[in-house]
C-alpha cells in the first residue's frame, strides 16, 4: 500500500462557513501525485511485482482524484514492464476483502490509503502486523532523503507492561529500514526470524488461539517441555524448518510465508509506504 501523506483532506484546512455548515479543502498537487506514483512503481520493480493499481474516486472528484489518476497513467508509460491498473476506491475495498491476491501494489491518495491500509492489515491478523515507512524529500545541502519507519498503529498505553502487545509491526518496520539502507541480507534474516516464530505458534494475545499461552508464557512453556527428561528438542519438521530459514537468510529473495496462529491462513504482512 503506497499512499500520499501530506496533501488531500488531511492537510487539515477547514472553515466554518456558517454555524451549521463546515467546509474542508481537498488539496492535491501534480508534484505530490507524481512523487507517490513513482514510488509505487519503484516499489513494484524492487519487489519483483508485475502490476500497480491506482485506487481513486476520479469518477466523482474529477479534478483532485482525477489528477492522481491522470498522473498515474502518464508515469506508467515509463515502466513498460509493469502493468498499470486503475480502480475506484470503493470497488478496491470490496475486492480486497474478497480477492486480496488480485493486488500486488496499490497507490492511492492520503485518506483513501489510511482506510485501505487498515483493511489490508485486518486481512493478516490486525495492525500488529502492519509496518510503515514515511519517505520524505531530499534535505537541502545534504542531498539525502528523510525517512521515518514506524508501525502503522499508534501508541497503546492502556496495555503497557501487560505482555500482550504485538511487536511484529515494529520489527517489520525495522526490516523496511534495513532494506532502505541496502542492508538486504540482514533484513531478510530478521524477517525470516519473525516468520519462524509465527510458524512455531509463538504469538501475542491479539492473534493467539483461544485459551493458549501467549507472550513470555508461551516461550517459557516451550522451554519447560523441551527440558523434560526424554523430551525431544523440536520435531523433525521444526528442525528442518529452522534449517530452511537459516539457509534462506544467507541468500536473497522473498521470505518464507508463515501461517496465522489462529486461522491457519498464510501470513504475509501488508506494507505501507507513505510519501
Amino acid at each position: 500500500m503506497v499512499r500520499e501523506n501530506v496533501e488531500d483532506l488531511y492537510a487539515g484546512i477547514e472553515h466554518q462557513q456558517t454555524p451549521g455548515v463546515a467546509q474542508c479543502l481537498k488539496l492535491m498537487s501534480r508534484k505530490g501525485c507524481e512523487k507517490i506514483v513513482r514510488l509505487a512503481f519503484e516499489v513494484a520493480v524492487a519487489e519483483g511485482r508485475t502490476s500497480v493499481t491506482c485506487a481513486t474516486k476520479a469518477n466523482i472528484m474529477k479534478r483532485t482524484e482525477g489528477l492522481l489518476k491522470r498522473t498515474f497513467e502518464e508515469v506508467a508509460q515509463e515502466y513498460p514492464q509493469i502493468e498499470p491498473r486503475t480502480i475506484l476506491v470503493d470497488a478496491c475495498a470490496h475486492q480486497l476483502v474478497r480477492t486480496p491476491e488480485a493486488f500486488e501494489v496499490i497507490v492511492t491518495s492520503n485518506m483513501n490509503g489510511d482506510i485501505l491500509s487498515d483493511l489490508t492489515s485486518g486481512r493478516v491478523g490486525g495492525l500488529g502486523f502492519a509496518p510503515g515507512a514515511n519517505i520524505g524529500a531530499e534535505v537541502a545541502n545534504i542531498g539525502a532523503e528523510v525517512a521515518i519507519f514506524e508501525a502503522v498503529h499508534g501508541s497503546a498505553p492502556t496495555i503497557a507492561g501487560k505482555d500482550i502487545a504485538n511487536p511484529s509491526a515494529v520489527v517489520l518496520s525495522a526490516v523496511m529500514m534495513l532494506r532502505h539502507l541496502d542492508e538486504d541480507a540482514l533484513a531478510l534474516r530478521v524477517e525470516n526470524a519473525l516468520l519462524a516464530a509465527l510458524e512455531q505458534r509463538v504469538a501475542t494475545a491479539d492473534v493467539a488461539a483461544p485459551g493458549s499461552a501467549v507472550g513470555h508464557a508461551a516461550v517459557r512453556g516451550r522451554r519447560d517441555r523441551a527440558a523434560r527428561p526424554g523430551a525431544r528438542r523440536g520435531s523433525p519438521r521444526g528442525r528442518s524448518s529452522a534449517r530452511r530459514h537459516a539457509r534462506h537468510g544467507q541468500g536473497s529473495g522473498r521470505p518464507r510465508q508463515a501461517r496465522h496462529p489462529r486461522s491457519g491462513r498464510v501470513h504475509r504482512a501488508p506494507v505501507k509506504h507513505r510519501a
